[in-house]
This record gives structure tokens, sequence and C-alpha cells, in this order.
């Protein structure tokens, strides 16, 4: 069973809290993961047909003129599934498990919520970062638990972005200093695994063994999927964390959830 803090914790402690929400829920987020997992990987195939066949129609100028809603779709499904584990965490997190199929439609019922307040989120963040790298740097963590917001307490595009940015200010620092220390494990897991993939593709193409190019897109694609399925829930773990840190400490849910922890009299 998982206990959600009744009260603001340290830096040490909001981590700690997202570990091990990670590491309690993931047998029950295992499919929503591997879903995840296989929609971020699913451009690696263009590459895969691209370098298997270079004159394949895929790649026609008619083709290319669909990028723009392939895209689209990609990031729509990327937001979608994001929302699905959010909502997987949470009813994990409240104790209130339920089918995966109640997940998947809670989730996608929150996709359009969720995929307009990632569209605006990325504006801001590039706007601010064309114009000066810190406003866009800024934006990227204020803004950023729009996610939470939407899936679990039911905010609108607009009110779940002004909702994040009023949770993190006067936090900024701190909720930064958390997700870079979930970055820096994340960071060095991919150079461990990617860099001994890359050194095994290496040795086998330098005895010449089987066409080392296809092998490689090939064992990349594998491994990203790999990768994603262990990472995904644990970033997500670590926003839901923050999320519900800051909620105890700018909205008094903390005193709410510490009346809810009173035994019975």
């Amino acid at each position: 069973m998982h206990h959600l803090p009744t009260q603001p914790g340290t830096i040490g402690n909001v981590l700690d809290h997202g570990f091990k929400l990670y590491i309690n829920s993931f047998r029950y987020c295992f499919p929503v993961a591997l879903m995840f997992a296989l929609i971020l990987g699913s451009p690696e195939l263009l590459n895969l047909i691209a370098f298997m066949d270079p004159d394949s129609s895929l790649f026609s100028g008619s083709f290319l003129a669909l990028i723009f809603v392939g895209l689209l779709v990609f990031y729509y499904l990327m937001m979608a599934m994001a929302a699905v584990l959010v909502r997987r965490l949470h009813t994990f997190a409240i104790t209130t498990p339920e089918s995966f199929g109640a997940t998947l439609r809670g989730g996608f019922a929150k996709s359009l919520t969720v995929f307009g307040a990632f569209i605006l989120w990325a504006l801001a963040v590039l706007g601010g970062s064309l114009l000066l790298l810190v406003p866009g740097v800024i934006f990227f963590v204020s803004l950023g638990l729009y996610l939470y917001g939407v899936v679990i307490d039911d905010d609108g595009v607009v009110e779940s972005l002004g909702r994040s940015h009023r949770l993190v200010w006067g936090n900024w620092w701190r909720t930064s200093a958390i997700y870079m220390i979930g970055f820096a494990v994340t960071m060095t897991l991919q150079v461990l695994v990617y860099g001994s993939v890359a050194a095994v593709i290496g040795i086998s193409a330098v005895l010449g063994e089987g066409d080392a190019g296809l092998a490689a897109l090939g064992a990349m694609m594998v491994v990203n999927v790999i990768y994603n399925f262990f990472v995904m829930p644990f970033l997500m773990s670590l926003g839901y964390a923050i999320f519900h840190d800051l909620k105890l400490r700018k909205e008094g849910v903390d005193l709410e959830a510490r009346f809810d922890a009173l035994p019975d009299s």
C-alpha cells in the first residue's frame, strides 16, 4: 500500500516519495508503461524503413506533405498515454485501483485538454527560448505540471498552465533541483545503456558480423523502447510527487489530509 505524504517535505522527502511511488506502482503500471514506450519508439520505424529501402515510396513528396499531420498524431498519442500513465499512478497512490480499461478510458477522456495544454506549454517554452534563453527555462519548469492538474483535478487547458505556474512560483529553484536530480539519474542510465549497445555494435562491425548499420538501427529501436519503458514511469512518478508536495505547500491540502489521516473516534 502506498501512503501519500500529509505535509510538505524536504527535497529528499519528495525524491523519496517519487522513488517509492515508482517502485511500488511499477507492476500496476506495467501495461500502460509498455504502450507508452512503444508509441515513443514508433518514429524509429521511419529510420529503419529509410535505411532498408532508401527509394521507398513512403518518402515521396506526397508523403512528406503529411509529416506535419503525422507529428500531430504522434504528439497527441504521446500526451494521451502520458495522461493515462498519470491516471494509473494516481489511482495507485490514493489506493483506489481500477481496471486497465477504465484507466485507458479515463486518460483518453482528458487527452484533448492535455494536448492543448502541451501545445501552449511548448509555444511558451519555444518563444521564451527564442527571445532569451532564461525565460524558456523558467517556463519549462513553472508551466510543466499542467499534466497533473488536468488528470488529477480536472483543470482546463489555460487553468492547468496558470495553476502550475502559481504552484511552482516561489519554489522554482527547489522544483528545478528535484527535476535535475531525476534527470541526472535517467541521463546516467542512458549513457550506460546506449554506450554499452554502441560498443557491442562497434565490435560486431569490426568483426564483420552482419550488416552493422541495420543491426545498429534495430538494436537502438529495441533499446529505446526498453529504456522508455523503465524511465517514463519514473519521471511521471517524480512529477506526481512534486505536484503533490506543492499542493500541500500552496493550497492547504495538508490540513485536509491531516484531518483525513486522524483515526475515527
